[in-house]
């Protein structure tokens, strides 16, 4: 018999829960990650560009070591984005800002809460698209994670490194659903993210003073997304899209296009070999260095001994003979994209079995999560915390 010590529901696909109010206008306040002085630290940071495919993520990994993730990406990129948290090291993620409430940047946001230990999440002042504040701040609230929202205008110390969001040329939040972009000074290198809002970054207003150079420069893939004046003011050395170097986002138009077939600046794509591509900043210059998917070690056997589709039930065995702990294990349907975490406190002894059913159908001893199969053809898969594959169900 399986021991087991907790039980959730708990699913990678986030509900859509209706916004019931509206915050009031006025001030935003902002609970800095970090409010520690910049001591000069010599350490390096990095921003890792991770290949989720058509949607922007990034990993934060700023010179004291903490890590912040930017947007979540769709539930489908779940295993390449915690495969490489895990390569990196990541355990803990200090902040993940949101930058708009959208699919692309929500769809992991309670598999990450469940998988990692996560201090804040920062979200847009406005929500005029989702209305999807109220279902972040439930999710949230229940991991124990504070949320903020961001109004433009913050700035924020983050473990040696500054970032800011900027304004809007018309003051306070920005359009297409309150999207924020993010600048982010380690030293004397700039790293501009504008995402994919459907925003000119020539709109954007930096702090007083400071030049609007950027080495590393985001933008998105629509026809109205970036200006010829605007390249021309930020000189990026490296250039972000997402899509493929053979499938640009379309549409596109002509400036990007034009970059794209220039030696300066060099474009990096979201689809690309690997997990992801390190910009690495020493604060006085960048070195770019692709992150592997090195493989970790596996130590669990286990097995999916049973899987009943039309009663919404999958049934794991512990194939060893030492006892199995299963957090921060997945068991996901391929096609339909359903990932269910296992939550802490969950060990199988050796020959034990544990099921992972509906609630519908749940048995005493199940663990429930609220759907499993959206085909009845779809395959299982078993995963360990490292995004090793395990077992996947017997056809």
């Amino acid at each position: 018999m399986a021991v087991i010590t907790a039980a959730a529901l708990i699913g990678c696909a986030v509900s859509l829960e209706k916004d019931k109010a509206k915050p009031p206008p006025g001030k935003t306040a902002v609970t800095p990650l970090q409010q520690t002085e910049e001591s000069g630290d010599a350490g390096t940071f990095g921003l890792c560009f991770i290949t989720t495919g058509n949607e922007d993520v990034f990993l934060l990994e700023a010179p004291d070591r903490t890590c912040y993730l930017v947007d979540t990406g769709e539930s489908r990129s779940y295993r390449q984005i915690a495969r490489l948290l895990r390569v990196q090291g990541v355990s803990q993620i200090e902040g993940i800002f949101l930058t708009h409430l959208h699919g692309e940047q929500l769809g992991n946001l309670q598999a990450l809460l469940t998988a990692f230990s996560v201090r804040q999440v920062y979200i847009p002042w406005t929500d005029e698209a989702g209305k999807l504040q109220t279902a972040v701040q439930v999710i949230c609230q229940n991991r124990g994670t504070q949320v903020t929202a961001l109004q433009g205008g913050e700035t924020f110390s983050l473990g040696g490194i500054t970032a800011e969001i900027p304004c809007s040329a018309s003051g306070g939040a920005q359009r297409d659903a309150g999207s924020f972009s993010m600048r982010i000074v380690h030293k004397n290198n700039v790293f501009l993210l504008t995402e994919d809002a459907a925003l000119q970054p020539d709109t954007l207003n930096f702090a007083a003073g400071e030049s609007e150079k950027a080495d590393v420069l985001k933008i998105g893939g629509g026809p109205y997304t970036v200006s010829q004046q605007f390249l021309d003011r930020t000189e990026p050395e490296y250039l972000l899209l997402s899509g493929t170097d053979n499938e640009i986002p379309d549409p596109v138009n002509e400036q990007i296009r034009r970059c794209t077939k220039q030696e300066k600046p060099e474009v990096y794509y979201s689809e690309s070999d690997g997990l992801g591509m390190r910009f690495v900043s020493n604060g006085e210059s960048i070195a770019v260095q692709p992150v592997y998917d090195r493989e970790l070690p596996c130590t669990l056997y286990l097995s999916i001994s049973q899987a009943e589709r039309e009663n919404q039930r999958m049934t794991i065995r512990n194939e060893g003979a030492q006892s199995a702990p299963l957090d921060g294990c997945l068991l996901i349907s391929e096609r339909g994209n359903e990932c269910f975490v296992f939550p802490e406190g969950i060990t199988l002894e050796p020959g034990g079995e544990v099921t992972v059913s509906a609630a519908e159908t749940a048995q005493e001893g199940d663990l429930i999560w609220g759907g499993v199969w959206s085909e009845e053809q779809d395959e299982a898969r078993l995963y360990d915390k490292n995004i090793n594959l395990l077992a996947q169900d017997p056809r």
